[in-house]
């Protein structure tokens, strides 16, 4: 549980798309005070890997997958002007899809 409230806290923290909640959240604590010309700005991408099942290859490789797509889809949402489609890409080759993510992210000079 500690785990979980420290990624949240920190990504709200890091964030740009919490930037406009950044009073909202965290007025009155020590990370307020302190100003950090560095809060919320950058972007993150989340992923959750605790779905990922190790039964069998197939299995492995497909629900990695689906935890990375997760991951971009989320991060498509939050910042509405990251274009980027997988659909057509290989459901069991995650390593492409970051790879292809991370390349249309930077050049699109929002990095």
């Amino acid at each position: 549980m500690a785990n979980l409230l420290l990624s949240v806290c920190l990504s709200a923290t890091t964030d740009i798309s919490y930037q406009d909640r950044y009073d909202e959240l965290f007025s009155g604590t020590k990370i307020y005070d302190l100003n950090l010309p560095t809060h919320n700005s950058y972007h993150v991408i989340n992923f959750d890997f605790s779905a990922v099942s190790t039964g069998n290859l197939n299995k492995l490789l497909t629900s990695f997958f689906v935890a990375v797509a997760d991951g971009i889809r989320d991060f498509k949402r939050r910042y509405k002007d990251f274009v980027f489609d997988y659909s057509d890409i290989d459901k069991t080759d995650a390593a492409t899809v970051m790879s292809d993510c991370k390349r249309m992210f930077l050049s699109k000079g929002t990095a």
